[in-house]
């Protein structure tokens, strides 16, 4: 048990160190890419800034009339949007009574002043099917876990809002708990647009035909329970609430600046680099620094010749009677040294031969002592 402790420690270890690895490679070039696409990208709160520059409520300040005969009220509301100052939206409301509802749909009538008058029909009550589904792999042996707890309490709010649900449905997948409802939902705020076709002046805007994303029929609030009252807003093509709703695709959240977050992503990749090259850097110093010397061992010298040059030898130096670099006459003498024990000037060295002609105590032929 314990090697293998050591092994997955060790394998552990190496993953890590891989992983180290990739980061310094391929992080620093990822980030500075990402940085730069999103430096490149739309930024969604200069462009909300603008549309909300660009909208002129004053028109609508004046706006009188009825929807469905009921009275409306302009209204103005903040959109408390985060870096930007002054995000008002202005709509007219009207709270249409629908107690007697007797048809899947609503019919509306807008007669309000600067406005062409029209109506719209617009659906009182839509089926929404939602699902759920999450894994079962800690669910063994029949013990209740975190999954069964959150379907059943899926489960559970379905049925307290009147849908049906079904706790088994056919596209649930192997290896994971699922839950399906289906509810009947009604319309509680509905949201028409009018587009200004001249200098105060509107009609009926077909192509946003809800203020809310993605501006279609069905993208109006709806709820479980049948509403006595259904709330009808009437807004500006170029209202910011639309602009908000169209740049967070419904979230009304504009999140952090993109030209921010790109520079951001870029220092960090540019960072990335400079370890990597540093870390580069230090390997290749560390491979290509000169070996040392093992501490206490001594430098190699050449065996010594005793004067005797090899060659090119000139003016009264002794010739080479050996024909090979002369064997150094005692462990560790050097010539200018004292004589080793045993060793006479003028005898030869224990263990050399006698070189034909050569005498002992006399100079070799052609050789003389002193100038």
């Amino acid at each position: 048990m314990c090697l293998f402790g050591i092994v997955d420690a060790v394998e552990d270890f190496f993953k890590s160190v891989v992983a180290c690895a990739c980061c310094l490679i391929i992080g620093g070039p990822a980030l500075i890419i990402a940085g730069s696409i999103l430096l490149n990208q739309k930024d969604n709160r200069k462009a909300f800034r603008d549309a909300v520059n660009e909208f002129n409520p004053t028109p609508m300040n004046d706006w009188t009339g009825t929807i469905n005969n009921v009275p409306i009220t302009v209204r103005r509301e903040s959109l408390n949007v985060k870096g930007v100052d002054g995000a008002t939206s202005v709509f007219a409301e009207a709270v249409v009574p629908v107690s007697q509802m007797s048809s899947s749909r609503l019919q509306v009538s807008v007669n309000v002043s600067a406005v062409t008058p029209f109506n719209r029909m617009a659906p009182f009550n839509i089926m929404r099917n939602s699902t759920y589904s999450c894994s079962s792999s800690d669910c063994k042996d029949g013990k209740d876990c975190k999954c069964k707890r959150d379907v059943r309490s899926f489960g559970e709010k379905c049925t307290a809002r009147g849908g049906i649900y079904n706790k088994a449905p056919t596209w649930c997948e192997a290896g994971h708990i699922c839950g399906e409802c289906l509810e009947t939902l009604y319309l509680r705020q509905l949201y028409l647009v009018v587009r200004e076709v001249s200098n105060g002046k509107y009609a009926e805007d077909t192509n946003l035909r809800s203020a809310m994303y993605a501006f279609g029929d069905l993208d109006n609030d709806y709820q479980p329970g049948v509403p006595s009252t259904v709330t009808v807003r009437l807004y500006s093509s170029k209202d910011p609430y639309i602009a908000l709703q169209r740049l967070t695709k419904g979230t009304n959240d504009l999140g952090l600046n993109s030209r921010t977050v790109g520079i951001v992503l870029i220092v960090l990749g540019c960072l990335f680099l400079l370890l990597e090259i540093g870390v580069c850097t230090a390997l290749i110093c560390y491979w290509t620094r000169p070996k040392k010397t093992p501490s206490g061992a001594a430098p190699y010298l050449a065996p010594p010749s005793y004067g005797i040059p090899t060659s090119g030898a000139s003016g009264n130096a002794a010739p080479n009677f050996y024909a090979q670099p002369a064997q150094q006459t005692g462990q560790g003498y050097t010539y200018g040294q004292a004589a080793p024990p045993g060793y006479t000037y003028g005898q030869p060295p224990q263990g050399q031969p006698i070189p034909p002609g050569y005498t002992y105590g006399q100079p070799p032929q052609g050789y003389s002592y002193g100038p």
